[in-house]
């Protein structure tokens, strides 16, 4: 067996890393409207919804509360822009209870760079059963 995922690896590296991102990286893609597309299991854990629950509803990142959040600002600045966006955004999961993701937003475009969709990973830096303070965050940017 071992054999085996070494030689995957050697001959298809691109299929092993995608592998690896989606077994540990929780996904989300959302068309140029906010609605979700595409969600993978670990996205779906994170959020307490299943997929079917995910699929046609508008991402929380494109609610329009979040247009307006100050905090907010340059993730729209900077997404709209076709750029990357990297940060750690709260949310919450269809029971209530809060949680942190690390955040990159992708926005793919089309050849004449207008904007299809956003691909969405997150890292879940919340401590289980537990919400984690503004300064709990600041104190974890700094470690990176």
């Amino acid at each position: 067996m071992q054999a085996n995922k070494h030689y995957m690896w050697r001959i298809n590296p691109e299929i092993a890393i995608l592998k690896f991102i989606k077994g540990n990286v929780a996904i989300s893609v959302s068309d140029k409207f906010g609605k979700t597309v595409y969600a993978n299991d670990r996205f779906c854990r994170i959020t307490g919804c299943n997929e079917n629950e995910l699929l046609g509803a508008v991402n929380c990142l494109f609610n329009q509360d979040n247009y307006k959040d100050p905090c907010c600002e340059n993730l729209w600045e900077t997404i709209e822009r076709g750029q990357v966006w990297k940060g750690t955004l709260k949310n919450k999961t269809k029971t209530g209870d809060s949680f942190w993701l690390e955040t990159t937003i992708v926005p793919l475009v089309d050849v004449e760079g207008n904007i299809e969709s956003f691909v969405t990973m997150y890292l879940n830096v919340s401590k289980p059963n537990q919400d984690i303070t503004k300064e709990e965050l600041n104190n974890m940017h700094k470690q990176y």
